[in-house]
């Protein structure tokens, strides 16, 4: 299943800049998906806890820059989904954070998130996020990847990203010039800016 790249990122950004929580926001991208196509794994993916794994990654991320916090100079902070291969061999979704120095705020393509030498990458920079995995399977096993990848683990990635940044202490997303931007995507692919 195609799915329409322009109107998916314009329903992902309404459901950011409406400031819905987790569930709402994802129930707003599952009816769209349901619309869009018929498949069992909607009614799966919309029985999953999301607010269990949104207070996980939460958790996750206030350990990981209380623990290991980034250099004063690193401008604005990535939250990257990519497709890592587990232990089992199975395929997954996964979510990590990292940070760049280069920010560039009209960089369209997101070339500032690629890692280097000067990136900060914390140790804990893998979030292990359960919702993610299991969409990610339920989608591909059911053959709705594409759409489901894109409006469901791109969509869950921000809305709870941007649920953990609030709630937060913000000094922790603080670096030399104020608040860090903070942009979640697939990595070489679209992406979003979050507001805290």
């Amino acid at each position: 299943m195609a799915i329409d790249m322009v109107e998916g990122r314009k329903l992902i950004q309404a459901v950011l800049s409406d400031s819905r929580s987790i569930r709402p926001g994802m129930n707003f991208l599952l009816e769209y998906c349901a619309k869009a196509c018929e498949s069992s794994a909607w009614k799966q993916i919309s029985e999953l806890n999301f607010e269990k794994d949104g207070l996980y990654l939460q958790q996750w991320l206030n350990k990981t820059l209380t623990h290991h916090p980034p250099s004063d100079n690193i401008r604005a902070f990535w939250f990257g989904l990519n497709n890592p291969i587990l232990n089992n061999g199975e395929t997954s979704c996964g979510l990590y954070v990292s940070g760049s120095i280069r920010f560039d705020a009209d960089d369209k393509k997101g070339d500032w998130a690629c890692l280097d030498d000067d990136s900060y990458l914390p140790k804990d920079a893998y979030a292990k996020s359960g919702i993610l995995h299991e969409m990610y399977c339920l989608v591909n096993q059911y053959e709705v990847g594409e759409l489901g990848e894109y409006m469901l683990c791109l969509g869950y990635a921000c809305l709870a990203v941007k649920s953990a940044c609030n709630l937060i202490d913000k000094r922790l997303l603080l670096g030399l010039y104020g608040p860090r931007p903070v942009a979640v995507g697939f990595d070489n692919g679209d992406f979003f800016f979050i507001e805290s």
